[in-house]
């Protein structure tokens, strides 16, 4: 056989082979359609474990010890969520009313008394609502207006409890009662009633909390009247007070005397001397009586009569006039003048022995000159006495506006009536 021939047969056999393999494919592809169902299955798609097993909160609870609580009570409520094995267990507690209660921290408060809700919501929307009462706080401590009274034989006291907290509830009314009621009767709301001179001891009792006060009973002073030499003075005078008591025959005459406001120092009985400029508050105290002040006005009349000097040159400053100078000497005339018109009748530019005021220079050893006078009486400031003079129609503000005088001395005094006198002495 030729190789022609051979490759004639091997191309037969090939195609000889294929056919036979494309058969039996053919034959296992129709067994295979034969035996599948007329309706094939659905395809089922499994469910996660998670949501086959997932348990829903059915109820919520708010545990407290107790709906009522005290003001300023701090508290944790206790969530119980059920079922136990729940399987969101996230809640969300608040309150309606945070002004009454709410949330610091990891606690609760009551803040305002009042009442507020609790609300505690689950995620799929369980709810469960707590109302809750906040109450006076709980009282700490009792006592009464004063410790210690004394009232007069025959009258009658109402005693005023203070409470810390000052808006506690009681736990009880309060119970009142005397340890001497010879001396002291109380009534159940609080009246006390002097029967009798002495002491006693009144208590007042709610729950386990008391308060005391302690009562003396006296025949009281009914009155204290006091007069004072004057009520005007300066630094370095010396004030001088009587004092009376009514009734005369009172078990509480006895009068003691304190000082408050500018500086005094005490000379004797019934008299002291002031050593600083400002009011001075004087009281008189005896048992059983209100206490009486009375007000006396110190003043620093060096400073003042500065003061004078200093206004009277800026209003000079201002009208373009020189200023006034200082003479010591001056100033002692000044003063002289100013003992002088505080006496009684003798406001006036004519001396008490009826000289002329500038005779006054003489006296104090300082040689007569050209010279001028301001009197004035009642004010009570160098503002107001300088302003007094330059509206005045009778000389004053001529003398304060003079070209003629070059120096200034200002005296200041005090009368017995009280009240200020006031001198400029000019001198060219």
């Amino acid at each position: 056989m030729n190789n022609k021939a051979i490759k004639i047969t091997i191309i037969v056999l090939s195609a000889i082979l294929a056919l036979l393999v494309a058969a039996v494919i053919i034959v296992q592809m129709q067994r295979a359609q034969e035996e599948l169902p007329e309706n094939p299955p659905d395809i089922i798609e499994e469910t996660p474990d998670s949501d086959l097993n997932r348990v829903e909160v059915e109820s919520i609870s708010i545990v407290l010890e107790s709906t009522e609580m005290p003001k300023g009570t701090r508290f944790l409520p206790e969530l119980i969520i059920l079922p136990l094995d729940a399987s969101d267990k996230f809640v969300e507690l608040r309150s309606d009313n945070e002004r009454v209660v709410r949330q610091q921290g990891q606690n609760w408060v009551a803040v305002e008394i009042g009442t507020a809700n609790l609300i505690a919501s689950a995620t799929n929307g369980v709810q469960t609502i707590v109302e809750i009462t906040v109450l006076p706080p709980n009282l700490e401590f009792m006592k009464f207006h004063e410790a210690e009274v004394i009232i007069e034989l025959g009258d009658v006291l109402e005693l005023i409890p203070e409470f810390t907290p000052i808006d506690a509830g009681l736990p009880e009314p309060i119970v009142y009662s005397s340890n001497n009621e010879s001396v002291a009767e109380v009534s159940e709301d609080g009246k006390i009633r002097a029967v009798g001179p002495g002491d006693a001891v009144i208590t007042g009792t709610t729950g386990e909390i008391t308060a005391e006060i302690k009562v003396r009973v006296v025949i009281s002073a009914r009155n204290i009247t006091v007069s004072f030499n004057r009520r005007v003075f300066g630094i370095g005078e010396q004030a001088e007070f009587t004092i009376k008591v009514e009734p005369e025959n009172a078990t509480n005459a006895e009068v003691s005397v304190s000082f408050s406001g500018a500086a005094v120092t005490s000379t004797g009985t019934n008299r002291f001397r002031c050593d600083e400029a400002g009011e001075v508050e004087v009281t008189f105290s005896a048992e059983g009586v209100r206490p009486l002040v009375q007000t006396i006005v110190v003043h620093d009349l060096v400073r003042l009569a500065d003061d004078v000097h200093r206004i009277t040159n800026t209003i000079r400053a201002d009208a373009n006039l020189s200023q006034l100078g200082r003479i010591s000497l001056l100033t002692d005339v000044a003063l002289l003048r100013a003992r002088e018109v505080r006496e009684p009748n003798n406001f006036s530019h004519t001396r008490p022995d009826g000289r002329e005021f500038f005779t006054a220079f003489t006296d104090i050893g300082l040689e007569r000159r050209f010279a001028g006078e301001n009197l004035a009486e009642g004010h009570t400031s160098p503002v107001e006495v300088v302003q007094a003079w330059m509206d005045s129609t009778m000389g004053h503000r001529e003398n304060i506006l003079s070209t003629d005088f070059g120096n200034l001395g200002v005296g200041i005094t005090i009368g017995n009536n009280g009240k200020l006198y006031w001198v400029q002495i000019f001198m060219n």
